[in-house]
Order: structure tokens, then C-alpha cells, then sequence
């Protein structure tokens, strides 16, 4: 096959323009190449997306071995054929000259970058070693695992290894299935797992700070359930409706933005709601049958209250409108509009990057989905499925491993003070530094960049410092690998087996799978393939939970499982998808295969399974906690609160908090708003030229970080489009360009959140600053996560 530098780079230009302006590439395929060609040294791959945690498939073209086109899997139920940015980005990931091929052990001082070469042999048996003497010595609870919203074969293994090892300490960095909404989920409905928003269903969204279109968890998936929504006649106009301090591309694309101040989202929800219940707009049946906690306990005797009451007593739109800066008959308006076309959503912050968005704040949005039924209907809230994927069980823990796993997790915080607190990550380095509850002596960074992701960067490599043994299995000399002990590679996704479990927002679940695309390195296999040589090194009981001789074999053993489930099937085109959905509600369910070889077979060259059926108001799957309804009054916050007057009541329900940092004052007069960078947002690798690139265009800004402010607060400090400015907080400084922007309010700064890395290759290393160091941190009352959007800043012209 050939074709000209011309073809050549008209491709290239067209896909990058398109990526750079934030448009889903449905196809990345380099000009000249033909599809179906039966050449033997050309062959189409169907394999998974590991860019971000979307869960997209991929279709990629292979001449001689090297990757030369990426495009979407057509029949994949989660992209169907298109793609982000990220996913073309990932030939400049798996080619890029700065990836780690070897494994590499520490030669001098920890952050200082300095490495000498080892084998992958080598580096396997170095840790084996050191994890054979800690079970011995110390115990296995010394050992530690950090992931970053890994759904795949890496945490499957982990989870495993872990169990027969005798630790509980699998920590992920991220929220559940990456969604920020979790913990609000779990406290009203006990659900333990995210949820989905059926936007092309719905009629009226109404979002606050959601970043749709911006830093969506699943950007493709969200691309395009956002074209269904708006895609309809105009006699059949959905409204999207946006609120955030910013006009970002999902307030540009809304039918109306509504600026409202950083971290009142919360506030205005309840406000909404205080008209909804007082103009008896509600629907009573859904409020009477299926929720919890909407009149006050015991009849308001000994002071207790419901929600009802305490929307209509402490959130009136005048008041709300102080707090917001949303204008009062704007409130009115919106709530009237939200209850008046249903099924009606609303959908707070789902990104994949800074949380935003205290706890107590999504329980008020998610509140008013309650109070107009869109909880499991079409149109509405949907719930993810629990699926097993590994239907062998791990063997009994002997001495050692019993011995560890009765050991708390070191992560696990006081439920009397943090009632959600599953996983508080922002308090992982204190606890390592204090030794709480137990010294951790070995480390592993198996996903993510806890030095660059962290509101204080400083105090995790100073527990990283700390940590006797530190493995990074990052294919990047990143922030947080710089201060490794052993850094032993993962291979690259388009050179791995692997699974991956996610869902269409419709509540579908999905398993993609991948294989290789093109040959691993022998020095940097993929990290399913070191754990499974580490579980062989340690041996009995290790190796007797992990007994699959390759990654390979264990994608088997997951597909085997799901075949056994009598569920779903290999994907298909949508029509295919509708024939099942119609027999099965006549009562019969088509054979996916005639054996598991078959279903095997059919999985991995369609490239993955789903189940294409969906029951609505499973109101038992739905509804976990205990009174089995939605509870406004949380039992799961109840069991630690255990309420017995109004305060304690109040903490049990949806309420706003003012920021413990007050109001802006003379000396810090404005609020900072930091946000996630469309483009980077949720994306494992940084490195890569055409992302960082494309990252600022929509603000017309390159390779560097910059601050934007309200042509009017900027007229009165005489600085002008482009000035350095330093803008301060009580915790740091930063020198940035300015960029007057009208769409910001005057009393804030916005930041994005993306540039600023110490380490990690050419491409991003020392490109632009990181806004962390301004943060001042306020901790999530709930889950005690760190919250970045509560700080007041000064600014200044340079």
C-alpha cells in the first residue's frame, strides 16, 4: 500500500482541526488505505480505548506491524464508530520516543530522576523477593495498591492477588466506575455503583457544572447521547439548560447558560426545589410510594424535620439568590420549566478530574429528579448493572493472609465523622506520614498520578519519600514515578490482552475486550502479565488464586463467566439488538452461541459483550438502603449521625454549607474557579503533542496556563488582554497570562486545571503551571475528599 505526503497530511490535518475544536472523530484512517483490502501484512483490529475511562472500542488498521489508522468500532454499544481526540492520540502514545521500554531502578536520591536499566526478570524478582520477606517479617498488610478507576483485568487480578497475599489495601484514586456522583447515589438510594442520565429520552436537562461536553467521563458517549437529545424536529425541541461560573463548551452549546458562583450548585438546587414543593408541583405519587424522609419523623415531634420542611423554611429564592448570584425570578422560571416537561433530568458534575462539588450538594440535585419520578424510567436516572466477571473462587486465606486481611485499610477514615468516607484518598498521605493505622512498607502505583492529581503535591512525595519500597508500574517518568524505588512499566493498551467493564448511560452493561494490536516489548509487558509472574514467584497461596498462565488465558476465564451468565452476547448492530430486545419480552432469550469456543471466538472479533436488555423500575436493584425507597433523610448518614434532633436531621439531609473559607474580603476579593481542560481532561497519557496542542484552542490558547477574567474586572485594574498577572491565594502565587473573557463573572478567576507537570516527557514536562498550588483545600463533610473550588484569590497586574 502507498499513498502521497500529500494524502498524508491532508488526513492528518483534517482529524487534528476536528480534534481541536472538541468534534467526536468518527474516523481516523490515513488516506490511500483501503478498506477490506486481502493483504496478509494488513489486518483490522477490534480492541479496546484506554485513553480515558470512557470504555470506547476501537478498530485499528495494521500494516506490517505498525499501527497506521484509528477509528471507532462501528457496533460498539458505547461509541458506535466514533471517537474523541484521545482515541487518534493514541498512535503518538504508543510510538512517542519519551515511553518507558525497561524497567528501572533507583540510583539516587528519590525525585531526583535518576535510573539505571534493569530486565524485566530482574525487576520481577527484586519485588517478589521483597513482598515474600514482608508476609514473613512485618505482614502482608504492609503492602499497599493505588489504581486510578481501573474496571479492567489489571484490577480483577489485583483483587485477587491481594486476597491470597493478605491485604486489603486496594485503593482507587477515582470514584466508583470514575463517576463523581457516587457517594450522593449511595447515601439516598444505597446504590453501590454510578448511575447513567438517558438524555436522548429526556425532554428538559437541566445541569449544573455537569462539563457534558467538556470533561465528561465518557466524552464520545456523551457526544453523541447530547446529538440525540438535540437532534430532533423543532416541534420536538429537549431543552438543555447549564449552570456554571463559566461559559465552557457545554454552557456554549446549551439552549441557556446561567452563571451562578462556584460551589453554590447545592443552593440553587434546593431553592428549585423550595418552589417545586411549594407550588405543589411534585409528583405526589412517586413522592408518596416510593421516598423516604419527605415529611418530617415522628410527625415533628421532638423538633425533628423532613425535607419538606426544610426546603420551604431555609431556601427561598431571595435567599438562595444572595448565595447563587441567580437572579429570583430566574428560580422560579427554572423550576417551573423543569417540572412542566417530563421526564426531566438533572445532572450535576460527572467529570473525570477535580471534584467540584461537595457531597451534599449532588444529594440536592439528585433530589430533584426524586420529586419529579425520573428515578429508573426512560428519560430518567438509570442504574448500573453489577456483572461478574470472574466466577472462581479465590481459595482460603492461610495464616498470614487471615492475619493481614483482619487489619482496617489505611485509608478507611472514622464513619462518626465521615459517614461516606469509602475511600478518602485526600487523606492517604497523612495517614502514611502518621503511620495510621499501621507503617506501609511497600507501595505499588499501578494507575494515575497521585503527585499531580493531589491539592497538595508536596505532602505525597513526602510520603512517597517515606515508604521503604516504591514500584511505579507507569510507562511514564511522571510527576509521581520520579519517586519510585523500581519502576517496572506497563506495556501500551494496543500491545495488551485486557477487559473492560462499563456501561451505556442508558444502564446497559458492557465488557470490551482488547488484544494486542501490535507486539509488546519483552522488557515492558503489560501489567496483567506481571502480576500473574509475581503470583508464580510467591507461590501457594498466591498463585493458587491466580492459577492462568497468560493474560490471554485469564480474558478467557472472563468470557467463559459471561457466557455461563446466559446473558447478552457478542456486540451487534442495532437492529440485531432490537430483535433480542422484542423475543425477550416475549419470553424468549436467542442462544449466543452454541459453546463457549463459539462464544469466545464471537467476543473478541466483535470486540467485546453487552446485554442489550434494560428493565425499568427494578425498584429492589434500585433502592439498597433500608428503607428500600429514596431516602431525602439518609439511613446509611443516619447509622453514624443516629439523629435524635433537627441539627442531626439536617445532617442527614440534602443542605447547603457556606465554604469554610467565608466571602470574598480586601485582601482575597475574588473567587477561583478551576476547571478541568477540555481535550486533557481524564486522559492517562499527557504526553502527546496533538492533545496538548488542541488542549487551549477553544480559548485560543497554547502550552501554557492561563487565567480568565471579566473584561470589567480587568478595566478596573488596568490589565489588559494577554498582561502577566499574579494572582495569590492564602496558600501560593502564580504568574499567568491574562485572557479577558466575557464569559466569566466579574467576581471570579477561572483556571484551567491540565498543564503543570514536573515529569512525564517533552510534551508536557514544565509546560505551563499547575493551579493546585492556590488551592486551599476544604474537605468533603461527607466523604472527606478534598473539594477545589471553595478558595478566594487576590489579583494583580505584573
Amino acid at each position: 500500500m502507498e499513498f502521497t505526503r500529500r494524502e498524508f497530511l491532508i488526513a492528518g490535518g483534517v482529524s487534528g482541526a476536528l480534534a481541536a475544536q472538541g468534534w467526536a472523530v468518527p474516523q481516523v484512517i490515513y488516506a490511500g488505505a483501503r478498506e477490506g483490502q486481502a493483504d496478509p501484512l494488513e489486518r483490522t483490529v477490534m480492541t479496546l480505548c484506554r485513553q480515558c475511562s470512557g470504555g470506547c472500542g476501537l478498530k485499528v488498521r495494521v500494516i506490517r506491524d505498525c499501527v497506521v489508522g484509528i477509528a471507532g468500532n462501528p457496533i460498539h454499544p458505547i461509541n458506535r464508530g466514533g471517537v474523541c481526540p484521545g482515541a487518534p492520540a493514541a498512535v503518538q502514545s504508543l510510538y512517542n520516543p519519551d515511553r518507558l521500554t525497561q524497567p528501572l531502578v533507583l540510583a539516587g536520591p528519590k525525585g531526583a530522576g535518576r535510573y539505571q536499566p534493569v530486565s524485566w526478570t530482574e525487576a520481577v524478582r527484586q519485588l517478589a523477593a521483597r513482598l515474600r520477606d514482608l508476609r514473613r517479617t512485618t505482614g502482608p498488610h504492609g503492602l499497599a495498591v493505588i489504581t486510578r478507576g481501573d474496571r479492567g483485568l489489571k484490577r480483577l487480578l489485583l483483587e485477587r492477588f491481594l486476597q491470597a497475599y493478605g491485604s486489603n489495601n486496594l485503593i482507587d484514586g477515582a470514584a466508583p466506575d470514575a463517576h463523581q456522583a457516587y457517594p450522593a447515589i449511595r447515601a439516598v438510594q444505597g446504590f453501590p455503583r454510578a448511575v447513567g442520565y438517558d438524555l436522548a429520552q429526556t425532554r428538559y436537562v437541566l445541569s449544573f457544572g455537569s462539563q457534558w461536553l467538556d470533561a465528561h467521563w465518557s466524552p464520545a458517549q456523551a457526544g453523541a447521547t447530547f446529538a440525540a437529545l438535540r437532534g430532533r424536529d423543532q416541534d420536538d425541541r429537549r431543552r438543555f439548560v447549564h449552570v456554571e461560573p463559566r461559559l465552557s463548551l457545554t454552557a456554549a452549546k446549551a439552549d441557556e447558560w446561567i452563571p451562578a458562583r462556584p460551589g453554590t450548585e447545592g443552593a440553587l438546587a434546593l431553592g428549585l426545589a423550595h418552589v417545586i414543593v411549594r407550588e405543589g408541583l411534585y409528583d405526589r405519587a412517586f413522592v408518596e410510594r416510593m421516598t423516604d424522609g419527605f415529611e418530617d419523623p415522628d410527625g415533628g415531634r421532638g423538633g425533628r424535620i423532613g425535607f419538606r420542611r426544610l426546603v420551604l423554611r431555609d431556601y427561598a429564592p431571595s435567599r438562595v439568590s444572595r448565595i447563587t448570584g441567580v437572579e429570583e425570578g430566574t428560580i422560579f422560571r427554572l423550576a417551573r420549566e423543569f417540572t412542566a416537561q417530563r421526564p426531566a433530568l438533572a445532572i450535576g458534575y460527572d467529570g473525570a478530574s477535580v471534584s467540584t462539588q461537595r457531597t451534599y450538594d449532588r444529594m440536592a440535585i439528585h433530589a430533584l429528579n426524586a420529586l419529579v419520578g425520573s428515578i429508573d424510567v426512560a428519560g430518567g436516572v438509570t442504574h448500573f448493572r453489577d456483572i461478574e466477571l470472574l466466577n472462581l473462587p479465590v481459595p482460603e486465606p492461610d495464616g498470614p493472609a487471615e492475619a493481614g486481611l483482619s487489619k482496617p485499610r489505611i485509608d478507611v477514615a472514622d464513619p462518626s465523622v465521615y459517614p461516606l468516607a469509602d475511600c478518602p484518598t485526600g487523606m492517604l498521605a497523612e495517614r502514611i506520614l502518621a503511620d495510621l493505622p499501621y507503617p506501609i512498607e511497600v507501595l505499588v502505583l499501578a494507575g494515575g498520578n497521585p503527585v499531580f492529581d493531589s491539592p497538595h503535591p508536596q505532602r505525597v512525595q513526602q510520603a512517597l519519600g517515606k515508604v521503604p519500597l516504591v514500584v511505579s508500574l507507569s510507562s511514564w517518568m511522571d510527576d509521581s514515578a520520579r519517586w519510585a524505588d523500581l519502576i517496572i512499566p506497563d506495556a501500551h493498551s494496543l500491545s495488551s490482552w485486557d477487559v473492560d467493564l462499563s456501561h451505556t448511560l442508558t444502564g446497559r452493561p458492557v465488557v470490551t475486550t482488547a488484544r494486542p494490536v501490535v507486539p509488546a516489548s519483552a522488557e515492558a509487558r503489560g501489567s496483567a502479565e506481571l502480576i500473574l509472574e509475581l503470583a508464580r514467584e510467591l507461590g501457594d497461596p498466591v498463585s493458587r488464586a491466580l492459577p492462568f498462565p497468560t493474560a490471554q488465558a485469564a480474558v478467557r476465564a472472563v468470557c467463559d463467566t459471561l457466557a455461563a451468565s446466559g446473558r447478552g452476547g457478542a456486540f451487534g448492530p442495532l437492529e440485531q439488538e432490537g430483535w433480542i430486545r422484542l423475543l425477550e419480552r416475549g419470553g424468549w432469550r436467542p442462544p449466543a452461541a452454541r459453546s463457549q469456543d463459539e462464544f469466545y471466538t464471537k467476543v473478541i472479533a466483535a470486540g467485546g459483550w453487552s446485554d442489550p436488555i434494560y428493565y425499568d423500575r427494578e425498584w429492589d436493584r434500585v433502592f439498597r438502603s433500608p428503607p428500600r425507597r429514596f431516602a431525602f433523610h439518609s439511613a446509611l448518614i443516619a447509622q453514624h449521625v443516629k439523629p435524635r434532633n433537627e441539627a442531626d436531621d439536617v445532617r442527614c439531609l440534602p443542605h447547603y454549607q457556606a465554604h469554610e473559607s467565608g466571602e470574598p474580603n480586601e485582601a482575597f476579593p475574588y473567587r477561583l474557579y478551576v476547571y478541568p481542560l477540555a481535550v486533557l481532561a481524564g486522559m492517562k497519557d499527557v504526553n502527546i503533542p496533538w492533545l496538548m496542542d488542541a488542549s487551549g484552542r477553544l480559548m485560543r490558547q497554547r502550552w501554557n496556563t492561563w487565567v480568565e477574567i471579566n473584561p470589567r474586572t480587568a478595566h478596573k485594574l488596568d490589565i489588559a488582554d494577554g498582561d502577566v498577572v499574579t494572582v495569590a491565594s492564602s496558600r501560593g502565587t502564580l504568574r499567568l497570562h491574562a485572557k479577558l473573557f466575557e464569559g466569566i463573572m466579574p467576581e471570579v478567576l477561572a483556571i484551567p486545571y491540565g498543564f503543570g507537570h514536573e515529569g512525564g516527557g517533552r510534551w508536557c514536562e514544565k509546560i505551563g503551571q499547575n493551579p493546585a498550588t492556590l488551592v486551599d483545600v476544604e474537605i468533603d463533610p461527607l466523604t472527606g475528599g478534598p473539594l477545589w473550588n471553595s478558595t478566594r484569590v487576590a489579583l494583580r497586574k505584573t
